[in-house]
């Protein structure tokens, strides 16, 4: 039974990694580059990523359980579409 929950364990985590490896684009209509980058950096202080300090492991953990999904809505609130690639 151990080597079971092991390897599911392990292949979850190969899929969850997997997952959030795949490249996004985001869009908007007139915008630059730097009006992304701008738009990235306050939705980054906004939640709280860009000022975490400390273990990187945490930061790793909130960006694929949370980070992703917080960082595209705050990013479509300030009008930029998502494709995935």
């Amino acid at each position: 039974m151990g080597k079971r929950v092991v390897a599911s364990v392990a292949f979850s985590l190969t899929l969850i990694l997997l997952t959030a490896c795949g490249k996004v684009l985001y869009t908007k209509p007139g915008a630059t580059s730097q009006d992304f980058e701008q738009d990235k950096f306050e939705c980054e202080n906004k939640l709280g990523i860009a000022s975490a300090v400390g273990d990187p492991t945490d930061k790793l953990a909130y960006w694929m359980v949370r980070g992703r999904e917080d960082m595209d809505r705050c990013l479509r609130s300030k009008g930029w579409g998502r494709q995935e690639r």
